[in-house]
């Protein structure tokens, strides 16, 4: 759903500090432009507001002395939803839906489910085990008005370690109808300080985050918008007769049915035993494989041509070509892994979201942060700690859903944006080069992009803070099995901490194998242009470049049969692997790219079904998704790419897709990528 973030609070009567006393306790939490943001929107430093809500999801529990409450200390947010007012009212209302936003399973649990009577004078219970203590959260509805208006008290119970924190407080949510997108003002009084409303906001934004994933709505206007590239859109689908991988890296079952209603999957087995209704469109795939859609969990929203042969970078965004090559490709979900244009990232999700642009679903990761020595005029460099607070903060209250450390941040700088993150209760990555990944994961970071290939912990001339020279492939004369990389493999598996394989774009820098038609049909004249040139200046270095050029391509080479190794290594450890493109560069762009990472992962020595589990299931388990979206099971999202051929048997077949699935619309791909031709690095 959109992610609109707009805040807005008011703030009086100071009267101390609260900590909650177990802040931080619960396990590895998922929990800029700083000065050059635009001149209209400045950080806040009265914005506060609190709860500890645990985790992602954010059950909204917080901790507060016996002080008296100081009047007037209240928080107020406004967000915009990308659902009609009635959906959006029904979460708060329906204790199914407030049992799946209110708290997340992996850090709580309900002791019984939440009860509500939603009207005016009702009642309503939630409680709730977390760290073996029980809490328990009562309250009165003061009044319902539906769908405008929700207004209603609560309370600790008084056996409660957190009994009278923040005391009886007061909520009043308001809904507005704007076509299809609803927005909603929460405001919330009776805070005894404002340590205590910091919480309580971040707690809600937790939960918004939450109501975001449970608010699937296809706008009925998106089915005439895009009719012309919509194949399949019937209520109630069966794709009869398949071959199945489901994205659990199981084999692939041959003659499977998959039947699903709007927008999930209500059934699937062997062909004959499952009913199919007799009001579904029926599709025989008799010759085709259906998957899950794919995660790419290191996609872009921006292109750089001529990468390979200028320092004077230019990233550019592309609304229109990027998402669309996505989803065309099979890519249902991305997550973007930083960006130059934050607020341009932002606006793309929205408006996929309200389906005026076609896209996968987006999770939108800020700015890159970094210091200085990247020579890119885009990007911000940070200036110490605070700054990294700050710069996270306000992207979190932006719409953010996650962060970036990138090449050059000292660690003092790095764990201070790592700490933020978490206190937002959103994951941070790196793509890391003056931090090597054993520091990362000690200083918490959760997920480590690029593989191997990046650590520059053991490159000869490494300096604290600092990063070397060469710091690409830095490992290549390491033996895998070795002490050293597996000590490093250890320290990231028992700290919690993913790693996404990019070895397909590795693949562009070592080798610059030639483009298919289908890509170059989609770059602009100018692009194909360039990207020749390029490749053919790589390929002259490397047999006529200098010694160093030469040097450099064999150690490329090498490389990358060591980042094979070393992911595989990763795996056998229990790491989580995770799939991404980082499809930005010449020939190598969106939903293509991410077909070529599944195909690498296959011929790094990975089964078809485990490159596919990597690309889709694993993704959707970092994202906290794997409950919707990632495999093939019933009352799971209908996300579901259809590919001629089998890619158990010759993973090359995942390049023949002829309709993607999003939440059970079928999407027509050659029609999508035929739309964009000749549009990448324009549009």
């Amino acid at each position: 759903m959109a992610c609109i973030w707009r805040n807005a609070t008011t703030a009086s009567g100071y009267d101390g500090v609260t900590r909650p006393p177990w802040q931080g306790s619960l396990a590895k939490s998922r929990a800029a432009e700083g000065e050059k943001l635009r001149s209209t929107t400045r950080i806040r430093n009265g914005i506060l507001a609190a709860v500890v809500l645990f985790s992602m999801a954010g059950a909204c529990v917080a901790h507060g002395t016996g002080k008296e409450r100081a009047p007037g200390i209240s928080l107020r947010i406004e967000r915009s939803f990308a659902a009609p007012r009635d959906k959006v009212f029904g979460t708060w209302t329906d204790p199914q839906a407030v049992a799946q936003w209110f708290l997340p399973p992996e850090n709580a649990h309900w002791t019984e489910p939440p009860t509500f009577e939603a009207h005016s004078g009702g009642r309503f219970r939630l409680r709730v085990v977390a760290s073996d203590e029980h809490y328990d959260l009562h309250g009165t509805f003061r009044e319902v008005r539906a769908p405008d208006k929700l207004v209603f008290n609560w309370l600790w119970d008084k056996d409660s370690p957190l009994a009278g924190s923040p005391g009886d407080t007061g909520v009043t949510v308001e809904f507005f109808a704007h076509g299809g997108r609803t927005d909603i003002v929460l405001t919330q009084r009776g805070f005894r300080n404002e340590e205590s409303r910091k919480e309580y906001e971040r707690g809600w934004y937790r939960c918004f985050r939450e109501m975001d994933k449970l608010l699937n709505f296809v706008p009925p206007e998106t089915l005439t918008r895009w009719k012309d590239f919509i194949r399949v859109s019937s209520p109630v689908v069966a794709l009869e007769h398949a071959t199945m991988i489901d994205g659990t890296g199981a084999p692939a079952k041959q003659d499977h049915t998959i039947v699903f209603s709007d927008g999930r999957i209500t059934a699937l087995g062997p062909s004959g035993s499952i009913e199919v209704p007799a009001n579904a469109k029926r599709l025989d795939l008799t010759g085709y494989t259906a998957l899950p859609g794919l995660v790419d969990m290191h996609g872009h929203l921006f292109y750089v041509s001529n990468f390979f042969n200028t320092n004077d970078l230019l990233a550019h965004v592309m609304p229109f070509s990027f998402p669309r090559l996505y989803l065309a490709s099979g890519v249902t979900t991305i997550r973007t892994a930083g960006t130059f244009e934050p607020y341009a990232d932002l606006d793309i999700k929205k408006a996929v979201d309200a389906g005026t642009l076609i896209g996968p679903k987006m999770h939108v990761t800020g700015p890159y942060l970094t210091g200085e020595g990247y020579p890119l005029v885009q990007l911000y460099a940070l200036t110490g700690a605070e700054d990294a607070r700050r710069t996270v903060e306000y992207w979190a209250r932006e719409g953010s859903s996650s962060f970036k450390l990138y090449t050059d941040l000292p660690r003092a700088v790095a764990k201070a944006a790592i700490e933020e993150a978490h206190r937002w209760g959103l994951p941070i990555t790196g793509h890391l080069g003056s931090i090597g990944f054993r520091e990362a994961a000690e200083l918490g970071i959760d997920n480590v992009e690029h593989g191997l290939w990046v650590d520059t912990e053991f490159a000869p001339d490494k300096q604290p803070d600092l990063a070397p020279a060469e710091y690409d492939a830095t490992a290549v004369d390491l033996d895998i099995n070795g002490e050293a990389i597996q000590s490093m493999i250890k320290t990231l598996v028992d700290h919690h901490v993913a790693v996404t394989s990019t070895i397909a774009v590795w693949e562009q820098f070592a080798l610059h194998p030639a483009a298919s038609e289908h890509v170059l049909d989609a770059l602009s004249e100018d692009g194909r242009k360039i990207s020749a040139d390029s490749r053919l200046m790589e390929l002259k270095k490397m047999t006529d470049g200098t010694p160093h050029e030469r040097e450099k391509h064999e150690r490329f080479v090498r490389m990358l049969q060591k980042e094979a190794e070393f992911e595989r290594a990763f795996v056998r450890a229990g790491g989580l692997l995770l799939g991404g493109s980082d499809a930005v560069i010449d020939v190598f762009i969106a939903g293509f790219g991410d077909q070529r990472e599944v195909e690498m992962l296959a011929e790094a020595g990975f089964t078809p079904e485990q490159a596919i589990q990597i690309a889709s299931l694993n993704g959707a388990q970092f994202l906290k998704e794997s409950k919707r979206i990632g495999s093939l099971a019933a009352g799971k999202q209908a996300d579901i790419m259809i590919v001629k051929g089998d890619p158990s048997k010759s993973i090359r077949d995942i390049e023949n897709v002829e309709i993607v699935f999003k939440d059970g619309v079928g999407f027509d791909s050659k029609k999508l990528i035929d739309s964009v031709k000749g549009q990448v690095g324009i549009h």
